[in-house]
């Protein structure tokens, strides 16, 4: 199955581009969602485990990973990937400036491993278009006598 995108105009921001200038650029496009009950039984049949044992090792999972992440540790997945707190800070003029108050709020990075980075290379992308939908209505003539 292939990845689906939609095109976006956005203005073109080249330093010698026009200003009304405008580029088109891809934007991916969902086509729903995987929730945790659907991937635990998913899992479920691809191994001697039960739904429920898949919950709640991922539960686990998670319960470590925000506790290891809180300690400034990255969590490396082996071959899925790894996942670190990256953040960003407005800028101070003098290193005595700066508090932690000047620091943005955390975001949780993912980067994928070898394996999905190889699946990422084998991915096929086609345009969405908008199904359309016509509806019509047939009218029935009414029943010959039927003045009420």
């Amino acid at each position: 199955m292939a990845l689906s995108y939609k095109l976006i105009s956005r203005r073109n921001l080249a330093k010698d581009a026009p200003a009304d200038s405008r580029l088109y650029y891809a934007q991916t496009r969902a086509t729903g969602e995987a929730t945790l009950s659907e991937i635990c039984s998913l899992i479920q049949e691809r191994s001697t485990v039960s739904s429920a044992d898949v919950k709640a090792v991922l539960d686990s999972l998670i319960f470590v990973m925000k506790h290891e992440l809180a300690n400034g540790r990255i969590v490396r997945l082996t071959d899925f990937g790894s996942f670190r707190i990256t953040f960003g800070s407005t800028g101070t003029e003098t290193e005595e400036e700066f508090t932690s108050a000047c620091i943005r709020r955390p975001k949780y990075t993912f980067t994928p491993g070898p394996e999905l980075r190889d699946r990422a290379k084998t991915l096929r992308y086609e345009k969405y278009t908008p199904e359309i939908r016509t509806e019509y209505v047939i009218m029935q003539p009414a029943p010959e006598g039927d003045d009420d």
